[in-house]
């Protein structure tokens, strides 16, 4: 699960944001993304692993009532720091996902994993999805590509994260519950899945 207890996550605040124009192009990417499948970017989406707010700060910019969380606390204060300068009108809440504190008569039209999904323990993860996303929601899944283009290709570190990955890709597109609507393998993963079952 997310290594919260390790300070190896507190430097990824430090990464700063994108250019308004790396982020104008993100949005215009996901918004036609989501226009094509008919997501309804009128209801909540939560956000699993938001870090500092990098990609919070695309999806915030289209989806009208967003949550973000993040377990980290350095991450987490960051992500505040971004909320309380920028986004006012979104929810962050520090907590693991499997934590997470949602009404129970609240559902999710979109859960999305920024960049967090290897890390989670699936079975558990994925019956949480299960319980806050509403059928015909969606999951949308971004995942790193860079272990695949390092220099020191067959490092051990490298290995270990090229199968997490290639696992990750494969268990949740194996799901019979869900629906492979987008794959793409450009400058990171970008899997977008629909709920098909109750």
């Amino acid at each position: 699960m997310y290594n919260t207890m390790s300070n190896f996550w507190d430097d990824f605040g430090d990464r700063g944001y994108m250019s308004d124009k790396l982020l104008n192009y993100n949005i215009a990417y996901y918004r036609d993304l989501f226009e094509n499948f008919k997501c309804d970017i009128n209801k909540t989406v939560i956000e699993i692993g938001a870090g500092h707010g990098l990609s919070t700060e695309i999806f915030a910019s289209i989806f009208k009532k967003y949550i973000a969380i993040e377990p980290n606390k350095v991450l987490y204060k960051k992500l505040l720091e971004l909320k309380n300068n920028k986004y006012n009108d979104i929810t962050v809440q520090r907590a693991k996902f499997e934590n997470i504190k949602i009404k129970d008569d609240i559902k999710v039209n979109m859960v999305i994993f920024t960049y967090s999904f290897q890390y989670i323990k699936y079975d558990v993860c994925i019956t949480k999805v299960n319980e806050i996303l509403y059928k015909n929601g969606f999951l949308l899944i971004l995942l790193p590509f860079k272990p695949f283009e390092f220099e020191d290709f067959n490092s051990i570190k490298n290995k270990k994260w090229r199968k997490q990955i290639n696992e990750t890709i494969k268990s949740i597109m194996s799901d019979e519950n869900y629906e492979l609507l987008y794959f793409t393998r450009n400058k990171n993963y970008v899997i977008l899945l629909k709920k098909v079952s109750e």
